[in-house]
């Protein structure tokens, strides 16, 4: 018997829509939707168990994939080609459609996708739309990896070609897409090319991956009933939020507090989510605390902004007080700042809000290091 698995049944109604029944301010979904969180706050499983069922409600066909299944293996271009290669041989959907549209078959062979000599994805994905009237949804997750190498920004490229060969066809009168679904935890490398005019998907749309509510306690605390060790609803609200709302580790906390001897579950159930959020922050801010002193600064300027950003770090008032926290005789130039802070959305440290404001990229790593600057 499979865990009992928290179900998003409104967001992911709410995606769905934006996606397949867009209103007039939701249309740019058509062009690219993309999807940012830090690692371990439930986005593959909602995506598996709460979007993708959804839109195959709704009808669409879904080609699902995630790159990190295949890191280091082969390169995150192939793997997309090869799922889309095994979706068009596999799929009981798409079979389901050749049933349907008795006669009516695809003129290309799934082997001959994505290769020189074969058939483009534009032509792929424009047969398929029309001769099924039907929309595709491809959802890519850890989708910043298609972005770190000339393969993978070339697949992308062809993705565009393919968006734009279906969703810009004149004779289009059931409202049918190729549709394109990004995940990803490294906010800085999607929201630059989000930003990015020279990009293949600049202008799409973008959302920050909605953290899980108090609902979703309520529900654990539920599937707890015959434990003896279970902390308050107010130490379960302080323990999640401590750990930046990441619901394996916070599982994991509450199992481990079922052998704790004492009596005082609340306390020691915090002190466990504070400890852990210290560790687990460790793996961003040990690199952070081994920099130069100018990127601790402007690290910390940021981190103190927290997900609006901070849009100061250009000004003369800014930069003077960063040249004489640092030390230095000669005021810190505006293209020194750039570098510093170009460096930092490389290490994914933090990432573009708009043009020239910055937010950290782990919300949760940045109060701990805040809360160490206090302490020194």
């Amino acid at each position: 018997m499979s865990a009992p698995i928290f179900q998003r049944p409104d967001l992911a109604l709410a995606l769905s829509n934006r996606l397949l029944h867009p209103d007039a301010l939701q249309l740019t979904s058509r062009d690219g939707l993309f999807l940012t969180g830090v690692r371990r706050i439930g986005k593959t499983t909602f995506i598996r168990r709460d979007l993708i069922p959804q839109l195959e409600k709704e009808n669409a066909l879904v080609i699902y994939i995630d790159l990190w299944e295949n890191r280091g293996s082969i390169s995150p271009a192939e793997a997309v080609l090869s799922k889309i290669r095994q979706f068009l041989v596999e799929s009981p959907r798409l079979s389901s459609f050749k049933v349907t549209f008795p006669g009516v078959s695809l003129s290309f062979e799934p082997k001959q996708v994505g290769i020189p000599s074969g058939v483009s994805l534009a032509n792929v994905f424009s047969e398929i739309v029309a001769k099924y009237d039907v929309d595709v949804v491809l959802i890519i997750d850890e989708f910043q990896e298609a972005l770190k190498n000339e393969a993978g920004l070339n697949l992308l490229t062809a993705l565009k070609a393919a968006r734009d060969a279906v969703n810009l066809r004149p004779n289009n009168p059931n409202d049918t897409y190729f549709l394109l679904v990004g995940i990803g935890s490294q906010h800085s490398l999607i929201k630059s090319m989000v930003f990015g005019s020279s990009q293949a998907f600049y202008g799409s749309d973008h959302l920050v991956f909605p953290l899980l509510s108090d609902e979703y306690l309520i529900w654990q605390a539920g599937q707890m009933k015959d434990k003896t060790k279970v902390p308050s609803a107010e130490a379960l609200r302080r323990g999640f939020a401590i750990l930046g709302g990441r619901p394996t580790t916070f599982r994991r906390l509450l199992e481990q507090m079922q052998t704790y001897p004492g009596s005082e579950i609340d306390p020691v159930f915090v002190a466990l989510c504070r400890n852990q959020a210290r560790s687990d922050a460790n793996v961003l801010l040990e690199p952070i605390r081994n920099s130069e002193l100018i990127t601790r600064l402007l690290f910390t300027e940021i981190a103190k902004t927290g997900p609006r950003g901070c849009s100061n770090l250009f000004s003369s008032a800014f930069r003077a007080q960063l040249t004489k926290s640092a030390g230095l005789d000669r005021t810190i130039s505006a293209s020194s700042i750039q570098g510093k802070l170009g460096t930092m959305q490389k290490n994914d440290w933090i990432y573009p809000v708009s043009y020239g404001c910055y937010a950290a990229s782990d919300p949760q790593a940045a109060s701990i290091w805040l809360s160490e600057e206090e302490s020194d």
